[in-house]
């Protein structure tokens, strides 16, 4: 800079510099003069410094007293004069005049020097150099995450930006400023008619309305730190009211108030937090925009003080190769899904199963050690919930969210507990009304409860569910695993629940009683009932009548189940039972009879109307090739129609004995006068194929039951001609004598037209969904249709029989084929006969066993159940 020339008069810097005034910042030439000395007048100019606001007399001695005058000093009287011909200044009656157009100047400059000494000083120039205030200015820097710009700061003027710069401390950010359509009216000193706009200031520690009018008068009232609320208006502007204050808001800034609603409720951190959310939310949720990159920004830096809840969020919406959302659901209902995984690349994604801790395990370090900090910290499960909601992230993130938490252990379970119970309504409601899936998010959930014991509450939940249960009835007729059984979803349901009532004390025989009659092949299912009954009965002194009856059917299908089960006996004792007389079932019993999926309400249920409507064939011609049986001499025969007759309602039945080749099998007939087949092998005591008498009356009921049930009316021309390949059925349904109706007339119609294929194919592709069908036949769901009508005989036969182990005897016997493998029975044991491993390329014998197994678990199934208790009781009651 130049040196001032000592041969002309000071300038007004040079004057203020010698003054102590500081360096000159802005400098205006005013109309008109001053008096000083003994009568001398001076040009004057209003210049404004750090420190102050002052007149300096531009032709005063530098030594004149009061060449430099301090204007807002106790002592000066300074009033502002707007006019329409231009401004004037009036300092102590003196009027000079502001230049054209410099008035707005003036009044800035006079508001800044006012500002500043409304916190009690000016500034000085070693006190504009200090620390706080370089903070200030890197805290505010334009391109950092706090700048004073974006949607939740308006435009400020030079002096509003001056007095919060003093208002905040130096390590204070600044979150919101913004300006409503309220003005404040101030009884200025200076300016007549003063009036500010009012704007609503939040920082991370207090919240205020403040107005500064355009000379620096300022109005502040501190604002309750509560939540705003934000009422919005079709036909006008909207109203935003914190505590006794409502103001109107500009037009279309509703939405900005509103998304700053929260932050005035919440402490510093929380409130830092609220302001990265606001922006994110502003961004539309794009990570890629500015303001999401600036609520980045935000977050990293609270999470690199210290803050958990900004690491896991800023993962959570910035680090998607962490926090993996896929889309909920399978395929379609329309989509081809079969039996295969589909290769469409257009398929919803499903999320690979993970074990235990992998997920939680692939996270980089310091989200791992957020998660455990939120886990082992103070952290409650409803701060979780709330931080889900305030972000709105949607239940898929939520649920990701608790599965890292879950493997953290019990301190992670707890956390997660509360936003679990909130995530599974939500997810259910995604799910489309998907029965099965459904039922596992509910699963899901009581696992987690168990495993912070709430015992109590996971029952309710699984009672709560077990009505809204898929049907599973076909899952009977077409399992996955005939050992495993069908019904998984149930036997899901009934495992947890005997873990809650475990949890809960004595009361888990229920339970493990349904998982027996789900899955009567696994022997170790009546291992746990039995010993929980005798453990009951050791708690209790004894047992009632229902469970002492449930332990006893247990304990002899457990031992039927042993390798040694079916062994020979080599005890003698052949005492005889006294025979108790049948009665005959009503139409109840005779309903329970059937097997579910074949009862009216059933699956199946329209299967025996479809059956009832098909013409009788005429089989009176097979009598031209047996005997009728001489029922003087086979009185176990006799006896065994004699009951089965009365107990299924059916008139009288004629049997005739086969020999020869086709000296094996059963099979019932409807004539005039109903006839049954029966080979003489079953009759001869001296035959590897004889049926003791429990075991022929099984057979026996079982054959009338499907005369009974009109199962007999779709004629084997019909099952076998082109409808079903032969290779592919294993069922019982064609026996040794069934070769003898090939040439006999019947209807043509195809049988899925009969039996509800539709219901049928559903449910085989919704299993398919879960694990791969072991009946992947296109005819599966004949195969289904045939299988629910033999389990439905089967029923009866075993109530007309009473011994499930003589029942199973008579399953193998009747039909050649398996015949065979009886020896492999009684020496191996029934559970290795039935799910032994066969060649890859027999096909038939596959599908054969299984069936079989299938069949076998049914009636085991039912000799547990309830209804087969009730119907034993009626058909055959104890003596008095």
């Amino acid at each position: 800079m130049a040196k001032d020339d000592p041969a002309l008069p000071p300038s007004p810097a040079q004057r203020l510099r010698e003054a102590g005034k500081g360096e000159l910042l802005e400098e205006i030439d005013l109309g008109g003069e001053l008096p000083f000395g003994d009568g001398q007048r001076s040009a004057t100019a209003l210049c404004r410094t750090r420190s102050g606001l002052y007149l300096v007399l531009l032709r005063a001695p530098a030594d004149e007293p009061g060449a430099v005058v301090d204007l807002l000093a106790a002592d000066q009287r300074l009033r502002l004069q707007p006019r329409a011909l231009g401004d004037r200044l009036l300092v102590d009656g003196h009027r000079l005049g502001i230049p054209w157009g410099r008035g707005d100047q003036v009044q800035r400059m006079i508001a800044l020097v006012r500002v500043a000494r409304y916190f009690g000083h000016g500034l000085s120039p070693h006190q504009a150099a200090t620390t706080g205030e370089r903070l200030r200015r890197a805290l505010d820097h334009a391109d950092g995450p706090w700048s004073w710009d974006g949607p939740f700061v308006d435009a400020m003027t030079a002096h509003e930006r001056a007095w919060l710069q003093r208002w905040l401390d130096a390590d204070e950010r600044l979150l919101a400023w913004q300006e409503t359509e309220a003005r404040h009216d101030f009884d200025s000193p200076l300016l007549p008619d003063a009036r500010g706009r009012v704007a609503m200031v939040i920082s991370e520690r207090r919240q205020a309305l403040v107005a500064i009018s355009p000379v620096g008068d300022v109005w502040i009232t501190a604002l309750d730190p509560a939540e705003l609320r934000v009422e919005t208006s079709a036909m006008g502007r909207a109203l935003v009211h914190s505590g006794e204050h409502h103001l109107r808001v500009p037009l279309g800034d509703d939405a900005t108030f509103a998304a700053l609603a929260e932050l005035p409720a919440l402490p510093a951190l929380e409130r830092k937090r609220g302001l990265a959310r606001a922006l994110w939310r502003r961004s539309g949720a794009n990570p890629e925009s500015a303001l999401g990159q600036r609520a980045e920004a935000i977050l990293d830096e609270l999470a690199e003080a210290g803050d958990p809840w900004s690491r896991v969020t800023a993962a959570v919406l910035f680090e998607p190769q962490h926090f993996r959302v896929l889309p909920p659901g399978g395929p379609s209902e329309g989509e081809p899904s079969g039996d295969e995984p589909s290769d469409d690349e257009s398929a919803p994604a499903q999320p690979e199963p993970l074990g235990p801790g992998d997920s939680f395990a692939g996270l980089p370090a310091p989200l791992r050690e957020a998660l455990r900090a939120l886990a082992e910290g103070q952290a409650e499960g409803e701060a979780l919930v709330a931080w889900w909601r305030r972000w709105s992230l949607g239940p898929e993130r939520g649920e990701l969210i608790v599965e890292l938490l879950c493997e953290l252990g019990h301190d992670g379970q707890r956390l997660a507990l509360p936003l679990h119970e909130q995530l599974r309504p939500l997810l259910q409601e995604n799910l489309q009304g998907d029965l099965v899936a459904e039922a596992v998010v509910d699963f899901v959930l009581v696992e987690h409860l168990l495993e912070l014991g709430e015992a109590q509450r996971a029952q309710t939940l699984l009672d709560a569910r077990r009505p809204r249960l898929p049907s599973e009835e076909l899952q009977d007729l077409l399992p996955p695993s005939p050992e495993r059984g069908g019904q998984l979803i149930r036997v899901e349901l009934q495992e947890l629940a005997a873990a809650a009532q475990a949890q809960l004390g004595d009361g888990h025989v229920a339970a493990l009683a349904d998982l027996a009659r789900l899955q009567p092949l696994a022997a170790e299912r009546f291992d746990a009932l039995v010993e929980a009954l005798h453990t009951r009965r050791e708690a209790r002194g004894q047992l009632d009548a229902d469970e002492h009856a449930l332990l006893e059917r247990a304990e002899i299908v457990r031992d039927l189940l042993a390798e040694d089960g079916f062994a020979p006996k080599t005890d003698t004792n052949n005492t005889e039972t006294p025979r108790i007389k049948a009665r005959a079932l009503d139409a109840h019993g005779l309903e329970l009879l059937h097997h579910p999926a074949a009862r009216v309400d059933g699956v199946l249920g329209r299967l025996q109307g479809a059956l009832a409507k098909v013409a009788v064939p005429d089989c009176s011609q097979l009598k031209s090739y047996c005997e009728r049986a001489n029922l003087a001499k086979a009185t176990a025969l006799a006896r065994a129609i004699a009951d089965a007759t009365i107990m299924l309602g059916l008139g009288g039945v004629e049997p005739f004995v086969s020999r020869g080749d086709k000296s094996v099998g059963l099979r019932a007939y409807e004539d005039s006068t109903a006839f049954m087949l029966i080979g003489g092998d079953h009759l001869d005591p001296h035959s590897h194929a004889f049926l003791a008498e429990p075991a022929l009356r099984f057979a026996v009921a079982c054959e009338l039951a499907h005369l009974r049930f009109a199962h007999r009316r779709v004629t084997s021309d019909e099952v076998w001609s082109g409808t079903l390949d032969l290779g592919l059925t294993g069922l019982s349904m064609l026996l040794a004598a069934a070769p003898l109706l090939k040439r006999l007339e019947g209807p043509a119609k195809h049988l899925l037209d009969k039996v509800g294929a539709p219901a049928v194919d559903r449910w085989r592709r919704k299993l398919a969904k879960r694990e791969s069908h072991s009946l992947a036949s296109d005819n599966s769901q004949l195969i289904a249709a045939h299988r629910v009508m033999q389990l439905s005989a089967e029923r009866a036969g075993l109530v007309a029989c009473g011994d499930p182990r003589a029942a199973i005897r008579a399953m193998f016997t009747v039909h050649p084929a398996h015949l065979s493998q009886w020896p492999l029975v009684e020496s191996h044991g029934l559970r290795a006969a039935l799910t032994r491993p066969t060649r890859s390329d027999d096909e038939r014998e596959r599908l054969r066993l299984e069936d079989l197994a299938v069949r076998v678990a049914a009636l085991l199934s039912f000799y547990l159940s309830p209804d087969y208790a009730a119907l034993r009781a009626a058909a055959f009651p104890a003596p008095a």
